[in-house]
């Protein structure tokens, strides 16, 4: 069994418009550009396990013990 997280970060959505109205949406990336990456994390070949995918950092990264 393979576990990852997946962070998104912020995104174009229209809850995040109603909590966020002054913030400009295009400046997001669009829920279907995120969606698209997480796909390959999903398949057989990826091998990676306990991590987290950062998005915005595009960059698997180990999981920090808390401070």
């Amino acid at each position: 069994m393979k576990v990852n997280l997946f962070n998104p970060g912020p995104t174009r959505t229209r809850m995040r418009g109603a909590v966020m109205p002054g913030e400009d949406p295009m400046t997001l990336p669009a829920p279907e550009e995120v969606a698209a990456t997480i796909v390959p994390l999903c398949l057989p070949s990826f091998t990676q396990s306990g991590k987290v995918y950062d998005f915005r950092r595009k960059e698997l990264l180990s999981f920090q013990p808390p401070a």
